[in-house]
């Protein structure tokens, strides 16, 4: 089979990604998939990545999601689409699981995403299965782009970049973070 480069157009934010011969993929069922986001942190009603395939040399990766209603629960009533930040959450979730299931993240630590970006094309209208493509940067950082396809159309393209961090400090970043919260008054606030 010949490589497939996905992402290749003029419109492209983001640089190409040949993903090569499918059937050389690792396949991750949906059992590991969520066992692996859930020692993560992520609860059923946000994990965005059902399944998952990943590179021989462990570079890229496909994620699969069915993108159903309840992914879309009252956004655009009625005629509901997928949101473009979950979209962006499934990127980083794919590449999440890339880095873990390539045994990169240590036991005991925990990603810190610091910047995203999210370039929309086109609506994901449920239902249908997309996958989520996604290379990682070459440097070796918690950093790597992405692209969500609907057969072979991009409907969406991203970059995600972030760092590891103990959870023991993940944790003290949260906590001091609640304890300013808790003690910043909004500055307008909802009327009763």
């Amino acid at each position: 089979m010949q490589a497939k480069e996905i992402g290749s157009g003029n419109s492209s934010r983001v640089p190409p990604i040949e993903i090569g011969d499918k059937d050389e993929y690792r396949y991750i069922s949906t059992v590991e998939t969520s066992k692996a986001l859930e020692l993560y942190g992520y609860g059923p009603k946000k994990r965005f990545v059902d399944a998952l395939y990943i590179s021989p040399d462990n570079s890229k990766a496909v994620g699969v999601l069915r993108v159903t209603e309840e992914h879309c629960v009252d956004h655009f009533v009625g005629n509901p689409v997928f949101r473009g930040v979950d979209e962006l959450e499934a990127i980083a979730q794919t590449l999440l699981l890339l880095k873990h299931f390539s045994g990169e993240i240590g036991e005991g630590y925990t990603p810190r995403l610091e910047k995203s970006t999210v370039f929309p094309k086109w609506p994901v209208i449920p239902p249908v299965d997309v996958n989520i493509v996604v290379a990682k940067l070459g440097d070796g950082s918690f950093g790597g782009y992405g692209r969500i396809l609907c057969g072979e159309t991009v409907v969406v393209e991203g970059i995600v970049a972030g760092s590891l961090l103990s959870k023991e400090l993940g944790g003290r970043i949260i906590s001091r973070r609640k304890r300013n919260q808790d003690n910043s008054p909004s500055l307008f606030s909802v009327k009763e």
